[in-house]
């Protein structure tokens, strides 16, 4: 399936499972005994009244999916005698707290949009979709998203067919930098805005090196690799196709806001060079010409927090 058609696939039992590994002996243990850690008894009678499943149980049931999407996230591996273990693919450097808070997001990101694995390429999708509304007037709840699709994509609608999936949408694009919510009354806004990912991204697309300059539309191509929910990236030119054309070297807004954000936080600087290439920052009603961003050569700043 996918952790959007997943409806037990929600960034928390994620990371209930990642964090138990995380800590276990060898990145392992066994699914049973995982289940049954991660969800007690006592909890899953409750969890099984809510969600309409069996009396005994459905909390491990809603546990084991997880594990299911995991393992076809390729985060977890399955091992012998029925145990999953971490893909020792993954960099486990640092605490698990520092992996669920910082690095998780980044982690999954590339897991779920790698090119190799379509698994979850109907969330890449839909968050890219998402990306390349207007950042001034987004559709930011389920109605307003179910028009926006049905007008722009019409048909399957990017998979997001209903609320409990647009839920799924929700909460993962927010986990993951794309995207967060505020209240306003007693209704839940939601907000595209990629700076939390961008941010993850830094290091990378400066190859950890602070004070380094870089072209601009140099670390736009590579951004686009690196995660292509991002302009120029496989997962948005799938989708690009079906919302209003950008002007040439122009950003969407969602990305020109959070390099802009980024660059009023004070850990990127972004200049312009009159005979170098560039790109354009729409910003409300003018417009930010870059030609090269700089990583500033201090300590980092507003360190996202997952959890």
């Amino acid at each position: 399936m996918s952790v959007l058609a997943q409806p037990y696939a929600v960034p928390s039992r994620v990371i209930g499972v990642y964090r138990f590994l995380r800590k276990a002996r060898g990145h392992r243990e066994s699914i049973e005994s995982l289940c049954k850690l991660l969800a007690p008894e006592s909890l899953s009678r409750r969890s099984d009244r809510s969600a309409g499943g069996d009396d005994e149980g459905g909390g491990r049931d809603m546990v084991r999916e997880a594990i299911n999407e995991c393992l076809g996230a390729g985060l977890l591996l399955r091992g012998e005698e029925d145990t999953v273990e971490l893909s020792p693919d993954l960099q486990l450097d640092g605490s698990a707290s520092t992996q669920t808070k910082g690095n998780l997001p980044l982690i999954l990101a590339d897991l779920f949009f790698a090119p190799e694995n379509p698994a979850n390429h109907d969330l890449g999708c839909a968050i890219s979709w998402y990306l390349a509304q207007d950042a001034y007037d987004p559709p930011s709840n389920w109605p307003s998203v179910e028009g926006a699709l049905q007008q722009q994509i019409g048909g399957e609608r990017l998979r997001i067919t209903n609320n409990a999936r647009y839920g799924n949408f929700e909460d993962w694009a927010c986990f993951l930098g794309f995207a967060w919510t505020h209240s306003v009354g007693d209704k839940s806004i939601l907000t595209p805005d990629p700076t939390a990912q961008l941010r993850l991204r830094l290091p990378a697309l400066f190859a950890g090196n602070r004070g380094i300059r870089r072209s601009f539309p140099e670390v736009m191509t590579l951004l686009a690799k690196l995660c292509p929910a991002f302009e120029g990236g496989l997962l948005r030119a799938e989708v690009e196709r079906y919302v209003p054309p950008r002007a040439p070297q122009e950003l969407s807004t969602t990305t020109a806001h959070a390099w802009l954000r980024l660059r009023d936080e004070g850990e990127v600087e972004l200049t312009r060079e009159s005979d170098a290439n560039h790109l354009i920052l729409p910003d409300g009603d003018r417009s930010v010409p870059v030609s090269h961003v700089t990583w500033t050569p201090v300590a980092q700043q507003g360190a996202f927090d997952a959890v």
